[in-house]
C-alpha cells in the first residue's frame, strides 16, 4: 500500500503530495503500533501515533459502557 501511494503521488506530479505524505506517515505509525513498538512509533510519528492510541482507547471505553 505504501509503495502504491508513493507511485500515485509520483504519477500525479505530486499535486496531492501533502495528503499522500500524511497518509503514508499514518500507515507507518499504525504498523509500528500493531507490532507493539509503541516508543518507536511515538518518537518517529508522534502526531499520528497519539491519534491512533487515543482512538483505540476511546473505542475500548465505548465497549465498556
Amino acid at each position: 500500500i505504501l509503495e502504491f501511494l508513493d507511485n500515485i503521488n509520483t504519477y500525479t506530479n505530486k499535486k496531492y503530495n501533502k495528503y499522500f505524505k500524511q497518509r503514508i506517515r499514518s500507515l507507518k505509525s499504525l504498523s509500528l503500533l500493531r507490532q507493539h513498538k509503541f516508543i518507536q512509533a511515538l518518537v518517529k510519528y508522534p502526531l499520528f501515533s497519539s491519534k491512533h492510541i487515543a482512538a483505540d482507547i476511546l473505542r475500548k471505553l465505548g465497549r465498556m459502557y
